[in-house]
């Protein structure tokens, strides 16, 4: 099976990142994918990346850390708070990676009806450098890719 289209609009003089998605299955599913550990467990990170450690409150005003090891053996651990939790429509984050706390981000994922499952519209704001802009575009992409995998095998429902 083909992956899922994928669109990315990456303007050089913004340091946001903004993807679109479509994914075969319904928004709830999508949406709770970023919720829950035993399914983050199953997506998050790039291609080749394994879950160390998922933590994760749900709630606005609730924190999530998420460690992942590269396959060079490096693990690398990203963190944040939800800033609105509106099921199954839209999510919004704060993004920073541990030990670099200056470097706050922050992430809104909109999901839409589509024709046999669900568009997700990302929008990944205040990124530091243009470097860092294409590194996540990279990491997104990416980890959606693992994301449509799952559904399609079915882990996630």
């Amino acid at each position: 099976m083909a992956p899922p289209e994928t669109s990315a609009d990456v303007d050089s003089a913004d340091l946001s990142v903004r993807l679109e998605r479509s994914f075969n299955a319904g928004r709830g599913p999508v949406f709770h994918a970023f919720l829950r550990p035993e399914t983050l467990r199953l997506w998050w990170g790039p291609e080749g990346f394994t879950a160390e450690s998922i933590e994760v409150d749900a709630r606005v005003g609730g924190r999530f850390r998420f460690a992942f090891k590269a396959p060079d053996g490096a693990v690398h651990a990203m963190c944040g708070e939800y800033r609105e939790i509106r099921p199954p429509e839209k999510l919004v984050f704060t993004w920073f990676w541990e030990g670099s706390e200056s470097a706050v981000s922050l992430v809104t994922i909109d999901l839409h009806d589509a024709p046999g499952g669900t568009r997700l519209a990302l929008v990944h704001e205040g990124l530091p450098t243009k470097e860092s802009r294409e590194s996540h575009t990279w990491g997104w992409n990416s980890g959606f890719n693992n994301l449509a995998q799952a559904i399609d095998k079915g882990e996630i429902t």
